[in-house]
């Protein structure tokens, strides 16, 4: 009796092993299948990538595409300083030349006093 009583048990524990096996497989299928859809879908993005780049190999044209976009850049940063650089100098240019027009205002301001006194 005891024996049978361990049989029954060990078939339900195989029982539940196997039904969680059958699981584990089903999703793993299930994933292995959405795994070569997304390769499929990359992989044809790619191919429509290359085509509309005008080449064959995606990796290459992806990296001469990301070469001519880091010279752009590097280009606008140039532009960027140089503008900045202007915008200094030109804003020196104007306090330079308000602290003459102060300068001037005040030399006609003494002018002024002055040839009230003669």
């Amino acid at each position: 009796m005891e024996v049978q009583h361990e049989r029954d048990i060990l078939r339900k524990r195989i029982e539940e092993i196997n039904k969680h096996y059958n699981r584990l497989y089903e999703e793993s299928k299930y994933l292995i299948y959405s795994l070569e859809r997304k390769q499929h879908d990359l992989n044809h993005l790619n191919i429509k990538l290359a085509s509309a780049l005008g080449g064959d190999n995606p990796d290459e044209i992806l990296q001469m595409e990301m070469n001519r976009l880091q010279n752009d850049l590097a280009k606008l940063k140039k532009e960027n300083d140089k503008i900045q650089k202007m915008w200094v100098e030109e804003r020196e240019d104007n306090l330079k030349l308000k602290s003459r027009y102060q300068a001037l205002q005040s030399e006609k301001d003494h002018l002024m006093v002055t040839r009230m006194h003669y």
